[in-house]
């Protein structure tokens, strides 16, 4: 089966004033066509659909224009042949984006209800093998504060499905504590009989509640972090996967499960433009939350540069949930935290209790659909600024329980190239339920027409010479070297290049004249000392510029301050007549 992933479209978003929507329309004009060349099964777009919770008319035509020509490909029955998956990332408004979810198109799903975060999207497909099942689990963006609630509750659904017994609170080793029921006795009663056996029939016929609602003191507290409400997702979406992969062995059927989520991953690295989503100093998930998932595929979003997460394998003796048996990992001279990938070999300790034994998933950023800060221009550089998709290939072969992550790293700008897969060995029986196969992935570039960003920095006869001739036609970032300031070097700059974005100054001569007669720097200490403001507008000149103002600068800032004297002086009076007539009024009231 193969997957499109893609990210961070943000439609409507503008850069440094510019109106990006006709690019935007390129890159999903692109992106339609190459679902179709590709003959791709599944779209997932990993959240910032929008670049706004309150989208434009214009952004949400463009949205609704790209969603239904993908839903409308069809394979050569006549039937759907792509099933396009939509999460909201932090830009999104969920309730809004999934609005009408119901009544649209049976192959476009719009997940973004975090109470059904455990409810994949399942995808089947036939094949020369038989046929194929895919489980998506389309994760919402999931705030610390705003999906706690859901997700205690879902967590105590959960527990009291899977729970027969009444221990006291305890903490699980992923930090998240349970406070179950104490019934005061071994023996359950009768309402928990009920519970744990759905069929037993009521001791009083009037109790007629057959779903009953949670017991709130069976409720985790889950931590208030990114890690927190992560782990509290992956432990439901790790339960509801290992019965779908068991059923998926009784049916005889090849199962892959892959994840959308739009967090922060460790190991990963940030740009400019992405919106922070710190929670009590912390903006990031750590890795090993999905090291025993037994994924195949983690589909990530928020992070605008397309880049590969490294998830680390589980480690011996480390303490699990209780559906996964401890691995012990054997790994060649390579270390573990090496920036390359290292061979590795996941064997299970204990194959009677190894429920899954997963080699940690293949986890990538697709990157934004365009290039939204100067921090993202590649180099050398180029149009559309090296963005691309992630074609990610879940073969229908069968896997064994030993994997290795082989290959070097990719780079994520070039064409059709190839990321380290997990290869499989198929002479071990010890892995009935074909955790992992092969998963190939390489990227395409993004076809958007965006200008190349470029960043220069250099003296003024460099900028606005060879360079500007190299790069007028780019989008640029400026940064003048200079001793002193070059007086009309702005409007140079918008001369000699068509989009100077951003123009800064670096002045590498400070003169000790920015002082108060002292012979010091001034620092804003001793700005507060003075009483003369002129002397403080000239100061700033000096530091800023380098150099003493001249005498049009002078007659500016005196200009200035005289202007801003008579505009106190006029509402000292104001306040003096307003007072006086006040006085007057009061001592008329007296009399």
């Amino acid at each position: 089966m193969r997957i499109l992933h893609t990210s961070d479209w943000h439609i409507g978003r503008r850069f440094k004033g510019l109106d990006l929507s006709e690019y935007q329309r390129r890159a999903l004009d692109w992106l339609v066509d190459t679902v179709r060349r590709e003959h791709v099964d599944v779209v997932c777009v990993s959240g910032d659909v929008y670049d706004s919770p309150m989208p434009s008319a214009a952004s949400v035509d463009l949205l609704d224009d790209v969603l239904t020509r993908l839903t409308a490909l069809t394979d050569d029955e006549g039937r759907p042949a792509v099933d396009v998956i939509v999460t909201p990332g932090n830009h999104d408004s969920a309730r809004k984006l999934g609005f009408g979810s119901r009544m649209m198109r049976p192959n476009l799903h719009l997940r973004c209800d975090t109470a059904r975060l455990a409810e994949p999207v399942i995808v089947t497909r036939g094949s020369d093998t038989g046929e194929e099942r895919l489980a998506v689990y389309a994760l919402p963006y999931l705030d610390p504060d705003a999906a706690r609630p859901a997700l205690e509750k879902l967590l105590a659904e959960d527990s009291l499905r899977n729970s027969g017994d009444t221990p006291e609170t305890s903490a699980a080793p992923d930090g998240i504590v349970h406070n179950k029921r104490n019934s005061g006795d071994n023996a359950p009663n009768e309402t928990e009989s009920r519970r744990s056996d759905p069929d037993a029939a009521p001791a009083d016929q009037t109790d007629t509640d057959e779903h009953p609602d949670p017991d709130p003191n069976a409720c985790a507290r889950i931590p208030r972090s990114h890690e927190g409400v992560m782990t509290a997702a992956m432990r439901l979406i790790r339960a509801d996967l290992q019965r779908r992969r068991a059923e998926a062995i009784a049916d005889g059927v090849t199962f892959r499960a892959v994840l959308m989520a739009h967090a922060f991953v460790s190991g990963a690295s940030p740009s400019d433009s992405e919106r922070a989503i710190t929670v009590g100093g912390v903006d990031s998930v750590p890795a090993a939350v999905f090291s025993d998932s037994g994924l195949d595929y983690l589909a990530l979003g928020h992070l605008h540069r397309a880049q590969q997460v490294r998830i680390p394998a589980v480690q011996a003796g480390a303490p699990t949930d209780g559906t996964i048996a401890a691995f012990a990992v054997v790994s060649t001279d390579t270390p573990a935290d090496a920036a390359t990938d290292s061979l590795t070999d996941v064997k299970p300790v204990s194959t009677a209790t190894a429920a899954i034994s997963p080699a940690p998933p293949i986890a990538r950023y697709a990157g934004s659909l365009l290039a939204y800060s100067f921090s993202e221009a590649c180099v050398p550089p180029a149009i559309g600024n090296g963005k691309s998709v992630a074609i990610v290939d879940l073969p229908a072969e069968s896997a064994a329980s030993r994997y290795s992550v082989t290959g070097v790293s990719a780079d994520p700008t070039a064409s059709d190239s190839i990321d380290p897969g997990i290869t499989a060995d198929s002479d071990n029986p010890n892995n009935p339920n074909d955790a992992n196969a092969h998963v190939a992935v390489r990227t395409l570039p993004v076809e958007s027409g965006q200008p190349a960003l470029v960043q220069l920095k250099g003296s003024p006869d460099d900028l606005l010479g060879d360079l500007a001739a190299e790069h007028r036609h780019d989008w640029v970032s400026l940064t003048v070297v200079a001793d002193a300031y070059p007086h009309g070097m702005y409007q140079k700059l918008d001369v000699a290049y068509e989009h100077a974005l951003e123009k800064n100054f670096e002045i590498t001569r400070r003169t000790d004249r920015g002082g108060i007669g002292d012979g010091h720097d001034r620092t804003m200490a001793n700005l507060h000392e003075t009483r003369n403001e002129l002397d403080v507008l000239e100061g700033f000149v000096r530091y800023t510029l380098g150099r003493d103002p001249n005498d049009d600068e002078l007659a500016v800032l005196r200009d200035a301050v005289e202007r801003v004297h008579a505009v106190n002086d006029d509402a000292k009076d104001s306040a003096k007549s307003r007072g006086n007539a006040d006085a007057k009024s009061e001592k008329g009231v007296r009399a």
